[in-house]
């Protein structure tokens, strides 16, 4: 019934899991590629996992939109493409960790320290010294 309310008709079904870890995990690495998800039926499964088969278990949605690349993402995952191998490197070829410099980290945090003892608002510190980013074409081909 869920596709029964007017919010929630964009959305596709994209997956159904019997344990809502798991649908945290994919749902996660979804979010992580900003692709927004909602888990439908999580909180019944939670409470007594013998009606995750009566209720069709946790349901993964994703905006109509981006089901196609969400499909993509989740084949990718299935396929182990995001595992790291014994060198703590990614296996996946076609996603590369960069470091940012570490003075762009040095500078927000002082920023954020005199700002603080300036007007006495603490804020959010949020470090990115390491992403994830898609080489280009041809980094791909020289590696």
């Amino acid at each position: 019934m869920w596709n029964a309310s007017l919010t929630r008709c964009s959305y596709v079904l994209l997956a159904q899991y019997l344990s809502p870890v798991e649908a945290h995990i994919e749902a996660g690495l979804l979010k992580s590629e900003g692709i927004y998800t909602l888990l439908l039926d999580e909180n019944m499964v939670w409470n007594n996992q013998m009606y995750s088969l009566a209720v069709g278990g946790v349901k993964l949605l994703v905006k109509q939109a981006d089901a196609e690349i969400s499909a993509q993402i989740l084949a990718t995952f299935h396929n182990n493409d995001y595992r790291i191998n014994d060198d703590k490197q990614l296996a996946h070829p076609s996603l590369v960790q960069t470091e940012k410099p570490a003075w762009r980290d040095n500078f927000n945090t002082a920023l954020v320290l005199l700002l603080f003892i300036i007007t006495g608002i603490a804020l959010p510190l949020h470090h990115t010294s390491t992403q994830f980013v898609s080489p280009s074409p041809g980094d791909a081909e020289s590696g």
